[in-house]
């Protein structure tokens, strides 16, 4: 059982260890009231007899834990602090090493200038008066500077077909 600091405030003086006091502490590992007694005990020692009614108000506190349980809590904080630190940098580098769409949105530019732009009114006005007139996707993406692809996607979007 653990022992912890146990402190009574009573409402009326008690004898304790030959003087009359207000309040009491004791480390104890277990208290019980028993028959109108306050009982409190330490590895079964009886330390401390109270009776009930003289007893106002009861504090226990919790123990603190020892130097090698403080430090061994400390050091598993630090290595959970450092193992989140270490999976932080692996997505990072897992971030990092992936080729950003940028870059392939650069390459695909080299050929088609406007692809993964927005499209504007004018370049729509354009792509409908092309259609309408017979140019293939083809000939209509290399006058907008867009892949054939995004041609037949924009008319689908703007036709429905």
């Amino acid at each position: 059982m653990v022992v912890m600091p146990i402190r009574v405030m009573f409402s009326t003086p008690y004898l304790h260890d030959g003087a009359w006091v207000e309040e009491a502490a004791w480390n104890a590992d277990r208290i019980l009231v028993d028959d109108g007694r306050f009982l409190v005990l330490d590895k079964g020692e009886i330390l401390a007899e109270v009776p009930v009614d003289s007893v106002s108000e009861i504090e226990l506190k919790r123990p603190r834990a020892s130097r090698e349980v403080r430090a061994a809590r400390k050091a598993k904080r630090a290595e959970a602090a450092e193992a989140a630190a270490a999976a932080a940098s692996a997505t990072s580098a897992a971030e990092e090493a992936k080729e950003p769409k940028a870059h392939a949105w650069d390459a695909i530019r080299a050929e088609h200038a406007q692809a993964y732009r927005p499209w504007d009114a004018e370049q729509e006005r354009r792509l409908l008066a092309m259609h309408d007139a017979g140019a293939s996707n083809e000939e209509i993406g290399a006058a907008l500077g867009r892949q054939p692809s995004a041609i037949s996607s924009r008319l689908r979007r703007l036709r429905g077909y």
